[in-house]
């Protein structure tokens, strides 16, 4: 609201798809499942437009709570909420805690350093996977094209027309209200779902064009570049929300990393040459996480170092399981490169199935471990 600084929440044109709930840093919005959208706090405007205080302002006993026209210049000279909470400069919010007492510099919340595991948002996870996983083979399509190299064409735009409708149809399952997901588009200006919604419904419109003329280069490239801009989408909605686990340096490589791996380790279950790509991808991939995991956790400075904290505590059975995962993949892939007893492409298909497997809790882990900031002083559990 222009006038009072209140952010509104539009009950009738929320769609639940709880994006409002990842971005807020005081963890404010919350997702109703029953009505299927997000309610959130109006500091009770039809009270105050009617002349009479907030609800939480008049029952107080003590007075602690008061509601007050502000100034702008004055509200931005404020440099934090209180010691812990997020950045004043992104939100530049209103509300402001007051105490006789001096703050000391070194105050601290008292849930500095507690790890907790934040929602894994399955529906997400698996539709990042199967997008991304339509990228890549829509890649390596546009590759096979240009070549002229001889390889199943038709079969290769299939598969990528296929992980994406069952990626999209699978995301739906995340909105409370899905059928009418198509208001997102309204937020096309501002939002980078919307913007997502749109970017992947030219890329469907494309892919399916190739399912017709799958030999096509011009439109196989024209897909594939529609494809890099749905998957920026994707991971701009991610990196917007200014979680240090979720910074442009970590998301873009996982996002495309992902894509590269998985559109070439499918295409190998067509042709077993491409598992030399998957597996030199695989291998840089784990690499660079490890590394990427072992720094953050041993610099208690880094941004992302509560996330690492978390992972190691909280999901280490995840890095387990991923390094087995990793294992297996490898191993098959080498197996089908090889074409050991003639069974390539069953071991490129074993190898495919780990690798997306592996991918899948990555996905998890992004989610989980992105240790979502919040208003500070929680008692540690």
């Amino acid at each position: 609201d222009a006038d009072t600084g209140i952010v509104r929440h539009l009950d009738d044109q929320c769609i639940g798809c709880q994006y409002c709930v990842l971005k807020c840093p005081y963890d404010v919005p919350k997702y109703s499942a029953k009505k299927g959208i997000v309610r959130k706090c109006d500091m009770c405007q039809g009270r105050l437009a009617a002349g009479e205080a907030p609800a939480c302002v008049q029952a107080c006993p003590n007075e602690a709570i008061r509601i007050e026209i502000v100034r702008k210049d004055d509200v931005s000279a404020v440099a934090s909420l209180v010691p812990g909470a997020f950045a004043s400069s992104y939100t530049r919010p209103s509300t402001t805690y007051r105490t006789a007492r001096s703050m000391p510099s070194n105050a601290r919340p008292a849930d500095a350093g507690a790890v907790r595991l934040d929602h894994a948002h399955w529906p997400l996870a698996i539709m990042l996977i199967l997008t991304q996983l339509a990228a890549g083979v829509h890649g390596v399509l546009v590759f096979l094209i240009a070549r002229g190299a001889p390889a199943p064409l038709l079969p290769i735009a299939i598969v990528g027309m296929a992980a994406l409708v069952v990626g999209l149809v699978v995301s739906t399952t995340h909105l409370g209200r899905p059928l009418k997901a198509w208001r997102a588009f309204l937020g096309l200006r501002k939002s980078w779902m919307s913007r997502e919604i749109f970017a992947f419904s030219i890329y469907a419109g494309a892919a399916s064009g190739l399912i017709l003329l799958p030999a096509n280069l011009p439109l196989a490239v024209a897909t594939f570049a529609l494809a890099l801009g749905s998957v920026a989408c994707s991971a701009m909605i991610y990196i917007d929300t200014h979680r240090p686990f979720w910074a442009v340096r970590l998301t873009l490589p996982k996002f495309f990393g992902t894509a590269a791996l998985l559109g070439t380790s499918a295409v190998a279950v067509l042709a077993p040459v491409w598992g030399i790509a998957a597996t030199i991808l695989r291998t840089a991939l784990f690499v660079w996480e490890r590394i990427t995991q072992r720094r953050a956790l041993g610099d208690a400075t880094a941004p992302a170092h509560l996330s690492a904290l978390t992972i190691a505590r909280l999901l280490p059975r995840v890095l387990v399981a991923r390094t087995a995962l990793f294992v297996v993949s490898t191993h098959f892939s080498l197996l089908a490169i090889f074409g050991l007893s003639g069974l390539g492409a069953l071991w490129a298909g074993i190898a495919f199935a780990s690798t997306v497997a592996s991918q899948i809790l990555e996905r998890h882990t992004y989610f989980t471990a992105s240790a979502a900031p919040r208003m500070p002083g929680g008692i540690p559990t």
